[in-house]
């Protein structure tokens, strides 16, 4: 919001309609913290439902389009909301703001003056419920999602702590640090590095002895035309092989191999490991994949040719080589103070471009928010501030650049003065040939030393990527290794048992502690205790092969943009056609969906936008290949229809119920209960002994028993509070 429109008891009756009070007093520094780059980095899906709708509350806009805000907010919460804007005393009634409410929630009807039902492609008007289910309701006290976003906040906390600490570690890291480079050559190997060195050595060999060899044939007198002039074109011919190899040999042998082993290592690491903080940032994986290549190039073919050409220059007089020692040091002394200043102006430019980008994927992602709030000037601002910013480290570097190569045209030309007035003062030292040879290669020695100096700084700045990388992979804590193998029907039967189990987020924050049950009771760390599965002990087990046979549905669905629908829902193609789009129909995203929008092959973009909904039945289509592939029992749903309607979800459950012997384990806030964990399949459990009293709603579990349903409710589950919290 703009500072110069601040309204400060406004913006306190905002925050306490949309229940983000208590939010803000977990974070570190209240509302003034740091969430993300526009993404919500730290909050829960919830908190950012809230903070968004806060915000349009807060525009005091005539007109609201609300566009299931409330999806996924528990009931108490939602209800808070719902009586504290749009019931008879609500904030928006007050203020006569006109609201469109899209929802599929039939619990949010009451608050309506007016209702639309869209149904099989038709539009119909209802008439409204009762309204004064809310009447009343709004003052009542909100624990809003308390335990949601808080583990995240200190992962985000500490992962900005070690960002910073990333860039000290830059700054203070010496030149030539052996280690970064020991753990690239890990990769390249050393047959990789031969060839490269050897093309390199080609390459500089050709083009130091071509001007030899013309200073002997001149010497001559020019004959033996066919013998000098085969040579040549020999030197000529491996010149160009060299030139090209080299090139060859770093970017298109030890570039991408090694970038992909890098990657992998990221990957893994992500992937297979426990609780990370520490972040690889910055571009590092850019750096590594273009950058690092282009340096080592630049600086190892430079270094060759510098030496050569040194050499040369040393043979215009007999006394040059005595040049040669204060040539070196002056060089190094230059270099010392040229890649400290440079490789922190480095730092420091790719640093600005950070906040840039990260502004300009901003204003992409959120354009439609800043045109309704009207906010365009305000942006453009920030982005040319940004913009100069970025400007001024680029032209100090540019202006260093052009002070090294003042330097070294400097050096060059005194070489030059040396070699000239020996030649003359000395003339028996030297002979016509070799002073021309010295002199063609004085022209050759300044951009030799210019290129090595600037491709070292490049090489320098990638090698502190190359340490990040190295640390990411030593330093995050790695998954308990096991050496059990899985039967391969393994689970065969679903038969799930948790023994005095104890879950934490970390080693200070217990969630769970002493639970007994034949249940799983979410994707937590286990501290303590058992989980059995077909009897057998799942921490003896190796962690990717006990993801690869369990089945999981999460709330939030990973969809691969750019990809088509069939690699979303095949990736490894391991079944025919036909039984992929089976799956999709079950679901009911094959006909009038997908099929009318190009069947399998259509590409998830933006010209093929599903929503949340429809994301969400495409992952449960996924889970239904990976069961029949698999043959697994098990199937872990969290909050896994949280975004289709009523009756969508419905026949979703229907659809789940078919397979007597699948168990399912399903947690969700937004039916017919505030939280519940439904469990098919395996006998009512009691938590009353085992949970820890950190739950701000009641937690009940559904259960079905032996393949039917316990009691006669609505959804054919018996309905059983264990715990109830009092706040």
């Amino acid at each position: 919001m703009k500072e110069d429109a601040f309204d400060k008891n406004w913006y306190a009756t905002i925050l306490h309609a949309c229940a983000l009070n208590s939010d803000l007093d977990l974070l570190p520094e209240g509302d003034a913290t740091q969430i993300g780059h526009g993404s919500g980095h730290g909050l829960s899906g919830g908190q950012m439902h809230r903070i968004a709708l806060a915000r349009a509350v807060y525009a005091r806009r005539k007109l609201l389009l609300l566009d299931n805000i409330f999806s996924a907010l528990d009931r108490k919460t939602k209800t808070t909301i719902i009586a504290r804007l749009l019931g008879v005393d609500g904030l928006l009634r007050k203020a006569n703001s006109t609201i469109v409410l899209v929802t599929h929630e039939m619990e949010q009807l009451p608050c309506t003056d007016q209702l639309y039902v869209l149904s099989d492609g038709r539009l119909r008007q209802e008439e409204p419920r009762e309204r004064n289910v809310y009447q009343g309701m709004g003052s009542d006290v909100v624990e809003a999602e308390e335990l949601a976003g808080f583990p995240e906040l200190a992962t985000e906390d500490k992962a900005a702590m070690i960002s910073d600490a990333n860039e000290i570690d830059d700054l203070r890291r010496a030149a030539g640090d052996s280690a970064a480079y020991r753990y690239y050559s890990r990769y390249v190997g050393w047959t990789n590095a031969l060839i490269f060195v050897f093309f390199v050595t080609m390459n500089v060999f050709a083009s130091t002895y071509s001007g030899i060899w013309l200073q002997r044939w001149a010497d001559r007198g020019g004959g033996q035309k066919a013998l000098y002039v085969t040579v040549y074109f020999f030197l000529a011919i491996c010149n160009t092989i060299g030139n090209g190899g080299y090139v060859w040999a770093i970017l298109i042998l030890i570039s991408p191999s090694t970038a992909r082993w890098l990657h992998y290592v990221v990957l893994k690491t992500v992937v297979m490991y426990i609780q990370f903080s520490f972040l690889v940032s910055r571009q590092d994986m850019t750096l590594v994949e273009s950058d690092l290549p282009i340096g080592i190039l630049i600086t190892v073919s430079n270094l060759f040719s510098s030496i050569a050409s040194a050499a040369l220059i040393a043979t215009g007089s007999k006394y040059m080589g005595i040049s040669v020692p204060f040539l070196i040091i002056s060089v190094y002394i230059l270099q010392h103070f040229y890649l400290k200043t440079s490789r922190q102006l480095r730092l420091l430019d790719l640093e600005s471009r950070s906040p840039l980008c990260s502004h300009l994927l901003d204003t992409v992602k959120g354009l439609a928010t800043i045109q309704a709030f009207g906010w365009e000037a305000d942006f453009r601002i920030a982005n040319s501030t940004l913009l100069d910013v970025t400007q001024r480290t680029y032209y100090m570097l540019n202006c260093i650049q052009r002070w090294l190569t003042l330097v070294f045209d400097l050096i060059v030309a005194a070489e030059a003065v040396i070699v000239i007035s020996l030649a003359v003062s000395l003339r028996h030292t030297t002979s016509v040939g070799l002073l021309g040879v010295s002199l063609n290669s004085i022209l050759a020695f300044n951009g030799s030393l210019s290129s090595l100096i600037s491709g070292w700084t490049q090489l320098e700045i990638s090698l502190g990527s190359i340490l990040r990388v190295k640390d990411f992979e030593l330093t995050v804590p790695r998954e308990i290794p096991t050496e059990q193998e899985i039967p391969v029907d393994w689970p065969g039967q679903g038969a799930i048992e948790i023994s005095g189990m104890a879950a934490q987020y970390n080693s200070e924050t217990t969630v769970l502690s002493n639970v007994s049950l034949k249940c799983f009771p979410g994707m937590l760390t286990v501290a303590s205790g058992s989980i059995i599965i077909d009897n057998i002990d799942l921490a003896t087990l190796p962690p990717d092969k006990v993801r690869e046979r369990l089945v999981t549905i999460s709330q939030t669905p990973f969809i691969m943009v750019g990809c088509t629908v069939r690699f979303n829902l095949d990736p490894t193609e391991s079944f025919p056609d036909t039984d992929i789009i089976a799956a999709l129909d079950r679901v009911g995203l094959w006909d009038g969906v997908l099929f009318v929008r190009g069947g399998l092959d259509a590409e998830i973009s933006d010209t093929l936008s599903l929503s949340r909904g429809e994301q969400q039945l495409l992952q449960l289509a996924r889970a239904m290949l990976k069961i029949q592939a698999t043959n697994s029992k098990i199937l872990l749903i969290d909050e896994g229809t949280s975004s289709v309607d009523v009756e969508t979800d419905a026949r979703v459950q229907d659809l789940l119920q078919q397979d007597p012997f699948l168990r399912i384990l399903q947690m969700w806030h937004d039916k017919q209960n505030p939280k519940a964990l439904q469990v098919r399949s395996s006998p009512i459990m009691d938590f009353k002994d085992g949970l820890e009293n950190n739950l701000d709603n009641w937690v009940t579990m559904l259960c079905w028993v032996a393949g039917k349903p316990v009691g006669d409710t609505k959804s054919r589950t018996e309905v059983v509070p264990v715990i109830e919290h009092d706040a």
